[in-house]
């Protein structure tokens, strides 16, 4: 699938009508779409997140940005401070060129999130279990972006193990059981829309795993994070 399906019409669209919406200060966190305004998929596509299939599904068929990129974008936007969120719609999607193939984004971001060496949960992780089975879930991704195939009953034994590793164990925790979840979807027939929902509370849980202090700048390394990986 290309992004704004190898459209320019179309993406010109869509940012102008981002554009409009900021100018207007009708981007605003806590709804999708009410009133002629809303969050950032809510300005995108002018849709409430339960009307048909969802406003993720709509904004992967309708604007050829696949799942979980939408997930992702909606839980980092309302993670942001105020100021931030009402600009990330329209930095990401000017990031996002005409055209490519944004499938292998949510596996790079997993990657990152998991173990980065400044932002990462693995840092967090403080037995030996938990940082293994952080480990062996990042393995499989870096293969699959390698495009090595991967066995279905490798999949479900490493999100097994992540699950029991870091059960109980706080948010930081959380953020790499979520990612463990992709890793048992990702066999499934459409992996991305399988997976999509973990995505979005993986990234929630390693924000948790910060102080208030440093949660919304958590966020914001996130957004840019994403920027980066759809550019």
């Amino acid at each position: 699938m290309q992004s704004y399906h190898n459209s320019a019409e179309l993406k010109e669209k869509i940012i102008n009508q981002l554009q409009m919406h900021y100018d207007l200060d009708q981007i605003i966190q806590g709804t999708y779409w009410e009133n002629g305004k809303g969050c950032a998929l809510g300005c995108i596509m002018h849709q409430n997140g339960t009307e048909d299939e969802g406003i993720h599904i709509s904004m992967q068929k309708e604007l050829g940005i696949i799942q979980p990129i939408p997930r992702l974008i909606d839980r980092i936007f309302e993670g942001l401070d105020n100021e931030m969120a009402k600009e990330f719609p329209l930095k990401v999607m000017k990031a996002i060129p005409v055209g490519n193939d944004l499938s292998q984004v949510w596996s790079k971001f997993a990657v990152w999130l998991l173990i980065d060496d400044e932002h990462g949960v693995i840092r967090h992780a403080k037995t030996d279990g938990a940082k293994n089975a952080i480990k062996n879930v990042t393995n499989l991704y870096e293969r699959k972006l390698k495009c090595d195939p991967i066995k279905n009953q490798e999949w479900r034994e490493a999100s097994r193990d992540t699950y029991a590793a870091v059960a109980y164990a706080g948010a930081a925790y959380d953020a790499a059981s979520y990612v463990g979840a992709n890793a048992a979807d990702a066999y499934a027939a459409d992996a991305y829309a399988a997976a999509a929902a973990h995505a979005s509370y993986a990234a929630a849980a390693a924000a948790d795993a910060y102080a208030a202090g440093e949660k919304k700048n958590h966020y914001k390394i996130m957004a840019d994070k994403l920027i980066e990986l759809v550019s």
